[in-house]
């Protein structure tokens, strides 16, 4: 039905929070799983925070895509196509949020808000991409 969903909308990428995240592309034929785990306790303004993050990875992998240095990840007909920048940016989303959670949730546990997400932000970040001087981060946390 997800996928029946995205392709009825004909273009856009479709998230859909749960246990596992599902991301769709529009034609409703690429579906992708973000299954990491996050924390026990989802909280009110945590999709806030999984959409800043999808938005701010969609900037940068459209930088990347511009290059020409998003990497192959194994799709289209031949296998060795990249990932088209929105479906990378909401993957990404998903796993980073799902990161920050984590973190959260590790000092405050169900007292866990919003908030203290945003806290985990720099510090999850730097373990997934760390920050190499004279890089492009718009370009190189993908790779």
């Amino acid at each position: 039905q997800f996928a029946a969903l995205a392709k009825q909308l004909d273009g856009p990428v479709v998230v859909r929070k749960g246990p596992t995240d599902l991301i769709c592309d529009g034609s409703g034929t690429t579906l992708l799983e973000c299954n990491e785990q996050g924390c026990l306790k989802r909280c009110g303004g945590q999709g806030d925070v999984l959409a800043g993050s999808i938005a701010t990875m969609l900037g940068w992998a459209k930088a990347a895509e511009s290059k020409g240095r998003l990497p192959t990840t194994g799709f289209g007909d031949s296998g060795d196509e990249p990932m088209p920048a929105p479906m990378s940016a909401a993957y990404a989303g998903c796993l980073l949020t799902r990161r920050f959670a984590k973190a959260a949730f590790a000092k405050h546990k169900r007292s866990m808000t919003a908030p203290d997400l945003i806290e985990e932000i720099g510090g999850v970040f730097e373990e997934f991409c760390p920050a190499e001087p004279g890089s492009d981060d718009s370009i190189d946390f993908i790779r």
